[in-house]
């Protein structure tokens, strides 16, 4: 994306609950701005989640 002109995404995470019970929270941000949010059982799910958000369209709000 950064190739093309376009601004990178980042993503924020927060988690909650017990340790052997976390649940993970991502919000997909470009510019600044949520495109995209989305939940799973690791960081890494939670951010593939919210990028398939993004990508489909869908801002899970």
């Amino acid at each position: 994306m950064q190739q093309q002109g376009k601004a990178v995404p980042v993503y924020q995470t927060t988690h909650e609950g017990p340790d052997h019970d976390r649940t993970f929270f991502a919000n997909l941000l470009i510019d600044g701005q949520v495109i995209a949010s989305a939940s799973g059982r690791s960081r890494k799910q939670a951010e593939t989640n919210a990028a398939i958000k993004a990508l489909s369209g869908s801002t899970g709000e």
